[in-house]
């Protein structure tokens, strides 16, 4: 496999002087989310590994609940290298910048993880539909896993195929703060193809968790205005539901950003290869950026940020809507 190339940028000097506040602020608070996420999401993960049950319905969201927790750990420990961009206000980068190995690694990983965080929580979403609308239904667990398994084998070959054939390459910027596959050689082609595919990647699973929350929503209405008197059954039922609903409205709000600022990107991008080339010139691709400021900060808040601080925020949510899991951290530290 081709080996990382850790591109080397013109020096950030005066342009950046004026946003080091930004990059201590940044910097802070992607260290924040790499301690408190990483903790906090590997207790989740301890305590969804340890809520077995025999009712088939509840250990397929144990199941889903475990591998977001999963996610969510990996999510947060990648901002670590990150945050040390930053906070060495864009000088030096000890983790990616002079580590091929790791660079390469944190690309590939951040090709899979956020998609695959979204496709879980899609996955909850539209079990949870399915069991209000079908309340005495079995959900097939090993299906469900079928369809996420090729979904995550068709995202690994999209990103490792270009790499295995020399047409893409994963490369640092510090610019960016992070590390990413893009074309090799300034193929603008194949770049194009890399963004689209990782747009469709990205929009994709929030399909299905929009339709999936709609669905909960009318079922969920019809459940409270018609039927007779709660019992314990259905508080829980209903307890379960909101969980469920908030998670995946939490997923979508924090999802947008990323998703808008690559359709924006893809469309200016077809335009300047067609114009480009049409007048033999290359694509200068800083000119996408209105200002400096979107131009070092842009990609870093909604394709990094807006993700590990998701990752964070799911916890919150077990916290406040789940009061085993209450009782699981108050045993821990009390």
């Amino acid at each position: 496999m081709e080996q990382v190339h850790v591109r080397t940028e013109d020096p950030l000097t005066d342009i950046l002087k004026e946003y080091r506040t930004w990059d201590l602020v940044l910097g802070g608070l992607y260290l924040m989310f790499f301690v408190y996420g990483t903790l906090a999401n590997t207790l989740s993960m301890l305590f969804f590994q340890r809520q077995r049950s025999d009712n088939p319905n509840q250990e397929h969201f144990r199941f889903l609940y475990l591998a977001v927790a999963t996610v969510d750990l990996l999510i947060c420990s990648t901002s670590f290298p990150v945050g040390e961009v930053f906070l060495s206000w864009r000088r030096g980068a000890v983790v990616l910048g002079e580590h091929p190995a790791a660079c390469y690694a944190w690309g590939l990983l951040w090709e899979v993880l956020p998609s695959l965080s979204v496709v879980l929580v899609a996955a909850m979403m539209l079990s949870r539909a399915v069991l209000l609308w079908q309340p005495h239904g079995i959900l097939r667990t090993r299906a469900m896993l079928r369809v996420i398994v090729v979904y995550v084998m068709s995202m690994v070959t999209r990103v490792a195929l270009p790499l295995l054939i020399g047409r893409a390459k994963v490369v640092f910027s510090k610019r960016a703060g992070y590390c990413f596959v893009t074309s090799s050689d300034d193929e603008d082609d194949v770049e194009k193809v890399i963004q689209v595919f990782t747009l469709f990647q990205l929009a994709l699973p929030i399909v299905p968790i929009v339709v999936g929350l709609v669905l909960t929503l009318v079922r969920f209405y019809q459940m409270r205005r018609f039927r007779a008197p709660s019992t314990r059954r259905k508080v829980m039922i209903d307890k379960a539901t909101v969980t469920v609903v908030v998670m995946s409205s939490m997923y979508i709000v924090f999802n947008v950003p990323v998703v808008v600022n690559y359709c924006y990107y893809c469309t200016w991008l077809f335009r300047s290869i067609h114009s480009y080339h049409y007048h033999g010139q290359r694509i200068e691709y800083t000119e996408y950026y209105s200002n400096s400021f979107m131009l070092y900060y842009s990609w870093s808040f909604t394709y990094v940020m807006c993700v590990v601080a998701n990752s964070c925020f799911n916890t919150f949510v077990y916290v406040l809507r789940m009061t085993p899991f209450k009782i699981f951290i108050y045993e821990i530290f009390f």
